[in-house]
């Protein structure tokens, strides 16, 4: 079963940024650098396969939509992908090990969390595909080449908001929330609820890798500075458009979605703002309530209820 996730809006140093406490005794993850692998079989077609490697190919084949490993490495589009990304990827992300041990933090950060991850292994591939990552039945496949660098070469013309999330630092906190909102996904109505979930979201990134607060919530140190600083007047201004409770979809994502600005609130706001309230919102609800694991965080009896921010008694000023 494929289940494809969107463009999620970056190991030595660069995963260390955000998995600040992987340990050098810690277990290996079940991850494939199955890049490596095409390059094997490119140049050696009936090159053998471990047992791992074979059971990740047919993940990729199976999301990819080819019907064989000959068809799959005689086609036009591999061979393109390999030219194009693979020395920027291995130039990138050379040392693999870093690669294994940033996943093998993320799953022990999610056992001791007590949270669910959606698939057990993991497979780092190539691709010319809009997606970043894809689950395809137990394993997540992770197309490096979305990662190379806000200045890479590919990335032009993309909005360039969206290109902060293009850089191998933010790789570890993709992972993770693609993990998490793929194995507890939004079951909600309104804004608020959303919002909730969100800000949920944003605490399972900072406790499955390490990150601060601005990180997992998107943002850059100026966005960050400009929103603490503002916050009380950004809350009043959200509220007066009266859209904390509306269920309108549009309206929703607007206010949570990777964008420039939030919408709703005009051109000169820090994009997701609705993440940043829900998370805030969250967080007042803890320290008045005492803390809560995470797994129960992520239910919707929590996010979805909506006295959560009468319960909060968040308000700003």
């Amino acid at each position: 079963m494929k289940r494809i996730l969107p463009i999620l809006i970056l190991l030595a140093m660069a995963v260390a940024g955000c998995s600040r406490s992987a340990e050098s005794s810690q277990p290996a993850a079940q991850a494939v650098m199955l890049v490596s692998t095409f390059e094997r079989l490119h140049a050696q077609p009936a090159a053998p396969l471990s047992p791992a490697e074979s059971t990740a190919i047919e993940a990729f084949m199976s999301y990819r939509g080819y019907s064989s490993v000959d068809s799959m490495m005689a086609g036009t589009r591999m061979a393109r992908a390999l030219n194009s990304f693979g020395p920027l990827v291995h130039a990138t992300f050379a040392d693999t090990a870093a690669l294994m041990a940033m996943v093998a933090d993320i799953d022990r950060r999610a056992e001791a969390a007590g949270v669910r991850l959606a698939a057990p292994r993991y497979a780092f591939v190539i691709w010319n595909d809009v997606h970043s990552m894809a689950f395809v039945d137990s394993i997540l496949l992770v197309a490096l080449n979305h990662y190379l660098g806000a200045d890479c070469p590919f990335y032009r013309g993309l909005p360039e908001y969206s290109l902060s999330a293009k850089t191998p630092a933010q790789l570890p906190l993709d992972i993770a929330e693609a993990q998490v909102a793929t194995q507890y996904p939004f079951i909600g109505q309104t804004a608020l609820a959303r919002m909730a979930y969100e800000g949920v979201l944003a605490m399972a990134r900072q406790q499955l890798t390490g990150c601060t607060e601005a990180e997992a919530l998107g943002y850059t140190p100026e966005q960050w500075e400009e929103i603490e600083r503002n916050e009380a007047r950004l809350w009043r201004q959200l509220a007066s458009l009266k859209l904390i409770y509306t269920a309108d979809q549009l309206s929703i994502d607007q206010l949570v979605a990777p964008a420039p600005y939030t919408t709703p609130l005009g051109p000169d706001t820090p994009p997701r703002l609705g993440r940043y309230f829900g998370y805030r919102i969250v967080q007042a609800l803890l320290k008045r309530d005492g803390r809560k694991p995470l797994p129960e965080l992520l239910a919707p009896q929590f996010y979805a209820d909506d006295r959560i921010l009468i319960h909060s008694g968040y308000n700003p000023n």
